[in-house]
């Protein structure tokens, strides 16, 4: 393993705020001894933490700094929660000890597969490292008089009768960011109007692959196009393409997040132990010294300097309206269930079918 890379602490001074921040750093010193503290082995123990690819860099970084143990091999493996689903319910070679999905209901939908398989292994979800909203990503050029504009609802933003502009999503067959969109959606709106209903086969046409290839389409610039994403998202990609030079025809490409009137759903990003029938005692106690690095304030910090939101909804103070997000936590509606989720996607793959066949 690779030793933890070290730098010299400023400390200043402010009264009982320089306090609170010593405890801290004291209780996360206490944790991380304990959690680094020999561990009884007779050979090289490997531990697959499988997490959705936007959390899985920012868990690797953390694992690297935090944690060293001469005889463990902990690797972290960038999965879709889709991925990771399906190779635990039929309890796959290659299943995680340690999984991190996007939605809480991966793990439900996991344990229902499972319930009828034997020999799988127990999925218990327990509470979240972190969530991110839901919002619809634009350039600033065309965000709607951002941050000031009149909110929009999800009806005028899926609809796109208030945006003029493409809006779209990415595909719900391969993404949380997708299928959540359309659960809301169901939720929220009952009756839709004619109008919604009529532009959802064009949106089902319209669908990104991916979040990147949704990305990659706004940076190219050309014709007016939104799409729903984390809010984490439009900070990754901020950054990423803040040394990128300007384009020639001077248009602002860095990326925009707009919230729905209504409330929005945070993907989140649950810690959910998988264990094997018969797993060692050795491999149960890694990962749980594993899940105790994950949750100190060191980790939680890191969470938040990669543009998450913390459980209960804080942002890093450092994330401010320069990189597209503005700090005020958005109003937060309920996540789907694991069934809400099967009857949205079969209602999906219907509309998707019968747009084809009409072409």
């Amino acid at each position: 393993m690779r030793r933890a890379r070290t730098s010299k602490a400023r400390l200043k001074l402010l009264g009982t705020g320089a306090l609170f921040g010593t405890v801290v750093a004291a209780a996360t010193s206490v944790m991380l001894l304990r959690t680094n503290e020999p561990i009884a082995c007779e050979r090289s123990l490997p531990l697959t933490i499988a997490a959705t690819p936007a959390i899985a860099p920012t868990i690797q970084a953390i694992i690297d700094r935090d944690i060293q143990l001469p005889c463990v091999e902990i690797r972290v493996a960038a999965q879709t929660a889709i991925e990771t689903a399906g190779a635990v319910a039929v309890a796959d070679s290659e299943m995680p000890a340690l999984w991190i999905p996007d939605a809480a209901l991966w793990p439900q939908r996991a344990a229902q597969q499972a319930a009828s398989v034997a020999g799988t292994p127990s999925i218990e979800r327990r509470e979240p490292l972190a969530i991110s909203p839901l919002v619809l990503v634009t350039t600033g050029m065309n965000g709607l008089g951002w941050p000031d504009a009149p909110p929009l609802s999800w009806q005028d933003l899926i609809g796109s009768q208030a945006t003029d502009m493409i809006t779209t999503i990415p595909d719900p067959l391969s993404t949380t960011e997708g299928l959540t969109t359309l659960a809301a959606v169901h939720g929220l709106v009952s009756a839709p109007k004619p109008e919604l209903v009529a532009t959802l086969p064009q949106i089902a046409r319209n669908a990104a692959p991916s979040i990147q290839s949704a990305y990659d389409r706004l940076s190219s610039g050309g014709e007016p196009f939104a799409f729903i994403a984390t809010e984490q998202s439009v900070v990754s990609y901020n950054r990423a393409t803040a040394s990128v030079p300007t384009p020639r025809d001077g248009a602002n490409r860095s990326a925009v997040a707009i919230y729905p009137k209504e409330g929005t759903i945070a993907l989140e990003y649950p810690l959910v132990r998988v264990a094997e029938p018969d797993e060692p005692p050795a491999i149960a106690d890694l990962a749980d010294r594993v899940e105790r690095t994950l949750r100190t304030p060191a980790a939680i910090s890191g969470l938040l300097a990669a543009g998450f939101r913390s459980p209960q909804g804080d942002l890093d103070p450092a994330i401010a309206a320069s990189l597209g997000v503005p700090p005020s936590k958005p109003e937060l509606l309920p996540s789907p269930t694991a069934e809400q989720a099967t009857d949205v996607l079969r209602a999906w793959s219907t509309m998707t079918l019968a747009s084809r066949a009409a072409r």
